[in-house]
């Protein structure tokens, strides 16, 4: 099984967590080459604890430094700039996608039901949106600029999403030239220590800073 990362908007990921959306398209070929039964680890805009605010996201995770989802809302103060989806460390990700299907299509054979699926009212509102997000001028998740008026290919994922308090355990080892490598009994999740960020500088309990001791205390993953 291959997971692969999806840069998600603010957005996206608001309809997605409201059971509102379960259907993606992206432009261009990278995410064609998913299956049905694979899984994408969500990637989303976040912001920094001041403190770190300089350092990089993987730096900053590197310390112990706890995100702020903008999804979530408008963070306090005590966050600095919103970074964009693809500066998420997969550390952070707390979401991925469980695809059922994965078709091309071009893209204005989307219809109402399609852009209801996607999180827009109809097919006029999607369409706004899309040229909003990929349209001239802009730059897309993908990297790309394709209007609506365009046409262009698109992949189409179905989903469903999955909340997700760690990190996906690794996929199985793939074939090699002396023969398939067995993969593993799926790892046991352990019991996971206090994360909770010190409200003062980010830092998790688990860790401790100058504002809090560090905690020993676990609790069972769900």
């Amino acid at each position: 099984m291959t997971d692969r990362p999806i840069n998600c908007t603010v957005e996206t990921v608001r309809a997605i967590r409201a059971c509102r959306q379960t259907e993606i398209y992206r432009p261009g070929v990278f995410l064609a080459k998913c299956r049905p039964g694979e899984r994408l680890w969500v990637r989303e805009p976040i912001h920094l604890p001041r403190q770190v605010e300089g350092l990089a996201p993987t730096a900053a995770l590197d310390i112990g430094a706890r995100p702020w989802y903008a999804a979530d809302g408008k963070p306090s103060r005590d966050y600095g700039r919103a970074r964009m989806a693809r500066e998420m460390p997969r550390a952070w990700h707390r979401m991925h996608l469980s695809l059922i299907a994965v078709d091309r299509m071009c893209l204005r054979e989307i219809d109402d039901a399609g852009a209801r699926a996607a999180g827009c009212r109809n097919r006029a509102a999607f369409a706004e949106h899309w040229d909003a997000v990929n349209g001239s001028g802009k730059t897309s998740i993908s990297h790309d600029s394709f209007t609506w008026a365009d046409n262009p290919a698109v992949t189409r994922l179905r989903f469903d999403w999955v909340d997700l308090p760690l990190p996906l355990p690794a996929a199985p080892a793939r074939a090699t030239q002396r023969g398939v490598a067995k993969p593993s009994e799926p790892p046991l999740r352990p019991a996971a220590p206090d994360r909770t960020p010190c409200p003062r500088c980010g830092v998790r309990a688990d860790i401790g800073c100058e504002h809090q001791p560090r905690t020993e205390g676990a609790h069972q993953c769900r």
